[in-house]
C-alpha cells in the first residue's frame, strides 16, 4: 500500500489516520482502489504487449516467407554437400576443413583463432596450407571460388 501513496501523493493524508477513523478508513478504501486501478492497468498493457509480440511474430512469419527462395534450403543444403565433396576432394584434413568452413563465414585469422582456441599463427599455417591444397593463392580467391557458381552470368 505504501507505493501507490509515495505514487499518489498520500503520504501527507496518512497524517490524519490517528485523528479521525473515518477519514483513515477512507484513506484506505481510496488506496485500495487506486492499488486495483493500476493492476488493472498493468493488465491491460500487458494484454496489449502480448498482442503486439503475437502480430510481430506473424508479420516476421509472412516477411520470411516472401523472403524466402523457392527451393531455398535444399538449394543452401546442395550447396553444402558440394563444398564438403570439394574439401574432400582437395584432401583437407578435419582441422583444415573447420577452418576453411569459418573462412568461408567470413572470420579473420584472429576470429578463426580466437573461435577454435588455436593461435593466429597456428591457423596461417593451416590457411596457407588450404590455399596449397586448392590451389588458390589467398581467401578472397578461395571464398570466390564457391561463390561465383552461385552468381548469375556476367552480361556485357
Amino acid at each position: 500500500m505504501w507505493v501507490f501513496a509515495e505514487l499518489f501523493s498520500f503520504h501527507e493524508i496518512f497524517a490524519f489516520r490517528s485523528l479521525d477513523p473515518i477519514r483513515s478508513e477512507s484513506v484506505e478504501i481510496l488506496l485500495a482502489s487506486v492499488g486495483l486501478l493500476v493492476l488493472i492497468g498493468l493488465f491491460l498493457e500487458l494484454k496489449k504487449a502480448k498482442l503486439r509480440i503475437k502480430e510481430a511474430e506473424e508479420n516476421l512469419r509472412a516477411y520470411k516467407n516472401r523472403l524466402s527462395v523457392p527451393g531455398g534450403k535444399k538449394m543452401g543444403e546442395e550447396f553444402w554437400r558440394s563444398i564438403k565433396l570439394q574439401f574432400f576432394a582437395w584432401g583437407l584434413s578435419p582441422s583444415e576443413e573447420e577452418i576453411a568452413k569459418l573462412m568461408l563465414r567470413g572470420f579473420s585469422n584472429q576470429q578463426i583463432a580466437a573461435n577454435l582456441q588455436k593461435s593466429v599463427r597456428t591457423i596461417e599455417n593451416q590457411s596457407f596450407s588450404i590455399y596449397k591444397k586448392s590451389g588458390m593463392t589467398g581467401k578472397l580467391e578461395f571464398i570466390a571460388y564457391f561463390i561465383e557458381a552461385l552468381l548469375p552470368e556476367e552480361e556485357d
